[in-house]
């Protein structure tokens, strides 16, 4: 069964899920906590570390896609 992320209205409006609330505040902490990690032995560039991280989600979130059209 696929959880839904957001409510999708009659009128084209949508709003998050209670669990996409949960999801989006435990995948903050988890990258708070990394970000810590990270910089233990110095300072990064945030603005290169978003784009970092951005394509790494994307890429795995797109090979999670991939691989469950193909299973």
């Amino acid at each position: 069964m696929i959880r839904d992320i957001y409510i999708r209205e009659e009128d084209g409006s949508s709003n998050y899920t209670d669990d996409a609330f949960d999801i989006a505040r435990t995948f903050q902490g988890l990258v708070e906590a990394y970000i810590k990690d990270v910089e233990s032995d110095g300072k990064v560039d945030l603005r290169d570390l978003n784009s970092l991280l951005t394509g790494v989600v994307t890429d795995v979130i797109l090979s999670e896609i991939i691989n469950r059209r193909l299973s």
